[in-house]
């Protein structure tokens, strides 16, 4: 079939973690035989190939990207995101490509930028519409349901004003897909996707290289890997490895990522005096290599967490939060949930972790490659493959009903 994945960004632009998941998903689709096309936004409009597969990239039509790292003022964020809800203009310019590649079912992902009038878009071209939730854009203009006070647990009101046109036009979905079940059941609790059929598929990652085993060393080390924002908890880290060496447990952090200057500024305030190494930004497979534990001490509600995933695949066990959809991930030996988000109890769990590490009688490498096996592209592949043949089935079955409900109302105003 030709399916047409929509997404905010697309390889080489990553801002995070859901254009790596989409990106795998399209080569995972096109080497189960279909013709993949991607639509995207880019500072550099035009049409290209990425893994032999076309990649539509179009101009945002608004006053800037979503991904742009430039401050903002209120009155600029909150006309961006007016727009957003309601950006007819975008969503033609998707519609025009759909056209143009003879979609049979479009595919939509994470659409900041690029808005949900994307759905009315498709219906009114005939094509069934399959979403994946990998953030909170429907519930929040800022995707994550993070204030400036840290994690929102119920929406505030801004949010609920942005979000109802947004749900709204959620109507129009046939097949809703969460990437775990806590991300799914958090937007059909706020009345999203009320005629959709409900599925979760995890992500998917298949590491480049085998995974090679760390030798046994007397300092171990603990890493994280991801975007330096404070939600993702990298302080709570930071004063975890404190209380750590405290207690008298010897480690050593890595912190991959890039994040806003002034941030990591603080967080190399706060490591000062701890054996803390910031390596700026890394390719997965390359950071594991380096390190014994990775560490996930997320603080907002992470919609599924492909950290932990890509951990698994190269061989390191995991250290995670219990937040959002990341304990649905935790897999046997090869995680531990922390009791919560504090650095006590984050020391807790990894100090736990390191005396499984130094115990010759546990195999973690072997653990972590064994739950990764749950994780693989093909088999997400074959399972948004049956989503998408469902979507369909529903889609024609449901056009002759409307054709038929209509013929019937006309025939009732014939004999009135």
């Amino acid at each position: 079939m030709k399916v047409a994945l929509v997404n905010a960004f697309y390889h080489p632009d990553e801002p995070g973690g859901a254009e790596r998941s989409v990106r795998t998903l399209a080569r995972a689709l096109a080497d189960r035989g279909h013709r993949v096309c991607v639509i995207c936004l880019s500072e550099r409009p035009g049409k290209d190939h990425v893994d032999g597969i076309e990649v539509h990239r179009l101009p945002v039509d608004n006053a800037y990207l979503p991904s742009s790292q430039q401050p903002r003022t209120a009155a600029e964020k909150l006309v961006w995101h007016l727009r957003d809800t309601r950006n007819a203009r975008a969503a033609g310019r998707v519609g025009a490509v759909l056209s143009r590649f003879g979609a049979d079912l479009v595919h939509t992902n994470n659409l900041a930028g690029m808005s949900t009038r994307v759905w009315r878009e498709a219906g009114r071209i005939g094509l069934p519409v399959v979403h994946t939730t990998r953030d909170f854009y429907l519930l929040c203009p800022r995707s994550s349901m993070v204030g400036r006070n840290g994690p929102c647990h119920r929406q505030c009101l801004s949010c609920r004003a942005f979000a109802w046109p947004r749900i709204a036009e959620s109507r129009r979905v046939a097949a809703v897909v969460g990437i775990s079940h806590f991300v799914l059941a958090r937007h059909r609790a706020h009345g999203c996707f009320p005629n959709a059929s409900e599925h979760v598929i995890h992500n998917a990652y298949d590491p480049p290289l085998p995974p090679v085993r760390r030798p046994a060393c007397v300092l171990p080390t603990i890493g994280f890997i991801g975007r330096l924002v404070a939600e993702k908890g990298v302080e709570q880290l930071i004063a975890a490895l404190r209380r750590l060496r405290e207690r008298g447990v010897d480690a050593q952090l890595l912190i991959a990522g890039e994040g806003k200057a002034c941030y990591v500024d603080a967080l190399r305030a706060a490591a000062e005096g701890l054996p803390v190494t910031f390596v700026g930004r890394q390719k997965p497979h390359e950071f594991f290599r380096r390190i014994d534990v990775t560490v996930v001490p997320s603080i907002w509600e992470e919609p599924m967490g492909r950290v932990v995933v890509e951990s698994y695949a190269n061989g390191r066990p995991v250290v995670m939060t219990p937040t959002g959809g990341l304990p649905e991930l935790a897999s046997g030996a090869a995680a531990m949930v922390a009791a919560g988000c504090s650095a006590d109890m984050l020391a807790d769990a990894v100090a736990t972790m390191i005396e499984r590490l130094r115990n010759p009688r546990e195999d973690l490498f072997d653990a972590a490659t064994r739950s990764s096996a749950n994780f693989g592209s093909g088999e997400m592949a074959a399972r948004y493959e049956a989503v998408y043949l469902r979507a369909m089935a529903d889609s024609a079955a449901s056009r002759p009903l409307s054709a038929k409900a209509v013929s019937l109302e006309a025939q009732g105003r014939e004999g009135s």
